[in-house]
């Protein structure tokens, strides 16, 4: 179940006293459940917060994809090797790039 984030929402936002809604604070949801609109302590008027979800490791088992599946997925990959001078490590594309920094 995806973990969702809530804040306090409405004008009353500096005025909280609630140590739960104060800030913001973490809820395990499932996704078909509808977004809190109270507070569960003190029911003042709270949001759902959109973040970025974590996706460190997930599918990998927290291992990064191998090079063989990043230029299979069609991923290249290039590698510097000194300033504006890079090397194709896998993947499709030129084996070498060159950028001018003058």
């Amino acid at each position: 179940m995806p973990t969702y984030v809530y804040g306090p929402s409405g004008a009353d936002k500096e005025k909280r006293a609630c140590d739960i809604c104060a800030g913001s604070f973490e809820m395990i949801q499932r996704m078909s459940d509808e977004a809190l609109t109270k507070c569960p302590k003190c029911g003042g008027e709270i949001e759902r917060i959109i973040t970025p979800p974590m996706l460190n490791g997930v599918g990998w088992m927290g291992r990064k994809p191998s090079p063989d599946r990043m230029a299979k997925a069609g991923f290249t990959q290039y590698k510097k090797h000194g300033k504006g001078y890079y090397e194709k490590q896998f993947g499709q594309g030129p084996s070498t790039l060159h950028g001018d920094n003058g």
